[in-house]
């Protein structure tokens, strides 16, 4: 239960922590400084959404921040709503490559603020991070369709599993829901590893075959609707 008096991972994230918690304040900023494949989609504006609760933090290695913090200030009212320090050199977060590995380290709660808020430039910030962490490397697995859905994959004994969670709720934020919203075509893009041959893709949750295709390692095929959730099996 004692405080270390530095992250554990510290030579991991590239940074130290440099002082105690700052937070909760509810109109933390980030100011770009640098462009950086992680700022993709923000042409045109150089303020970004921040942390409620953060670390301040040093980064263990000299060079300009991609990301640094605007402190807060105060919300209303309103001819009071201006940055009292417009510009800091603290790293809101650390981008950093060594090699082949890639860490992006943010010391604050981006995740948990955009959540709550539904920020959608968090919403960016966060994607854009988990694909330059991961290079060239593509997901396995795609969805294309409108709704706000939750998706994962499992490889399963007679094949693989992908399941759907249909969020798309004004409620979705909460641990309730009065009624479901259904939302309409998913278009799937599956990569099955190796040379394995799918013989067929079956909606559990809706009982019925799925027309697919498969080219190569890709398998493609449409679930029609998902009201609150569907499995989809591929053999």
């Amino acid at each position: 239960g004692d405080l270390r008096p530095n992250f554990a991972l510290a030579d991991i994230f590239g940074a130290d922590s440099a002082g105690e918690v700052v937070g909760p304040l509810g109109n933390s900023y980030a100011r770009i400084d640098r462009r950086h494949p992680v700022t993709t989609g923000f042409d045109g504006t150089e303020l970004l959404p921040g942390a409620e609760n953060r670390v301040p933090i040093r980064a263990k290695q000299k060079h300009s921040p991609v990301l640094t913090v605007v402190p807060y200030y105060p919300a209303f009212p309103p001819e009071m709503v201006f940055p009292r320090t417009p510009r800091t050199d603290e790293p809101a977060a650390i981008f950093r490559q060594s090699g082949d590995s890639r860490v992006a380290y943010f010391a604050g709660d981006i995740d948990r603020r955009f959540w709550r808020s539904g920020n959608t430039d968090l919403l960016r910030l966060m994607i854009n991070s988990v694909q330059w962490v991961s290079g060239e490397a593509t997901s396995p697995v795609r969805v294309m369709g409108e709704g706000i859905v939750e998706v994962f994959a499992w490889e399963t004994e007679p094949g693989y599993a992908l399941h759907l969670l249909n969020y798309t709720n004004p409620n979705m934020t909460r641990g309730f829901m009065h009624e479901f919203y259904r939302i309409g075509p998913q278009r799937v893009r599956f990569e099955v590893p190796g040379s394995r041959r799918i013989s067929a893709a079956r909606a559990l949750r809706a009982g019925r075959e799925l027309d697919f295709k498969q080219d190569g390692a890709t398998v493609e095929f449409e679930i029609p609707s998902v009201l609150d959730y569907e499995v989809v099996a591929l053999t």
